[in-house]
């Protein structure tokens, strides 16, 4: 008697297996990873020549450079395409790309496993200028309940923190109204050794008096920041007082020192990330002054 050889049915094919076959990203000597726009065609005439016949999406790449081509291509073939399937989970999954392609920032993600004051300042700041609200506005509270003497906290921390939170509701005199307590001491040494975040209340009131078009006054502000190097130390404040004394003196109309303010900041700033917003709106202001 014959053997019978029982034919193994074969797995279906997926369509992280189809695109595990395609290379989904180039690379040039000496540069960073590049986007290859064809890939999405690669990627999507993979899956057609594979013979899927249904795609299950949650959502679409918001990077425009893709702009739902793959889905076109996919739809044009005849395939047939479902988007927004647990489109909520996957955009929590995926937030921080998502944030950084729309809206140019990042996700903070923060989790506090100190008591310090001024661990929980920068924190409930970070959330503030991320415009989290809420969760800044959280940890304020609770900074205020845990150290409600001290006068760090009383008169630098929380004025700061509530500035921040105005400037993000469009409100800049507010802002400058929440720092009246904070002029006392905000020149001091406000952290210990290992975190020191000195100065954020004038630069927080230098920004609110740029947004107010006060450029006088907000040059007073960033001058401050400048004018005390071995307080500021290595904080970031430290070079963006740099480009906010530039915005200052534009806004007077003192053209020639504000390209210098500016020159003086794109120089500090010349080895940062090309793609770095903030690097890309000074030297689009630079260019723009007569």
């Amino acid at each position: 008697m014959g053997r019978v050889r029982m034919r193994q049915k074969r797995p279906p094919m997926t369509v992280a297996k189809v695109l595990a076959r395609v290379p989904a990203v180039t690379r040039t000597p000496g540069s960073r990873k590049r986007f290859d726009q064809a890939n999405i065609g690669n990627c999507a005439e993979a899956i057609v020549k594979a013979g899927v016949a249904r795609i299950v999406s949650a959502i679409g790449d918001p990077d425009p450079r893709v702009a739902g081509r793959g889905y076109r291509l996919l739809k044009g073939a005849g395939l047939d395409v479902v988007a927004g399937v647990c489109a909520e989970t996957a955009l929590r999954a995926n937030l921080g790309h998502v944030l950084r392609v729309r809206e140019r920032r990042p996700m903070v993600a923060l989790k506090l496993a100190s008591t310090s004051r001024d661990v929980e300042f920068a924190g409930a700041l970070a959330l503030a200028i991320s415009e989290e609200s809420d969760r800044a506005e959280s940890i304020a509270a609770q900074l205020a309940q845990t150290f409600p003497q001290d006068t760090i906290v009383r008169f630098n921390y929380l004025p700061t923190v509530a500035a921040q939170l105005a400037l993000g509701r469009n409100e800049p005199s507010k802002a400058i109204e929440e720092l009246q307590s904070a002029g006392t001491f905000e020149l001091g040494q406000a952290g210990d050794a290992t975190l020191m975040p000195a100065l954020y209340p004038v630069y927080v009131r230098g920004v609110a008096f740029l947004i107010l078009r006060q450029g006088r006054e907000a040059a007073v502000e960033f001058r401050k920041i400048l004018d005390h190097p071995g307080i500021v130390v290595n904080e970031p404040i430290g070079a963006l007082a740099l480009l906010g004394l530039a915005r200052a003196y534009a806004i007077q109309g003192e053209q020639a020192k504000a390209r210098t303010a500016y020159q003086n900041f794109l120089t500090l700033w010349r080895d940062a990330d090309p793609a770095n917003p903030v690097l890309i709106a000074a030297k689009s202001e630079m260019t723009t002054l007569p």
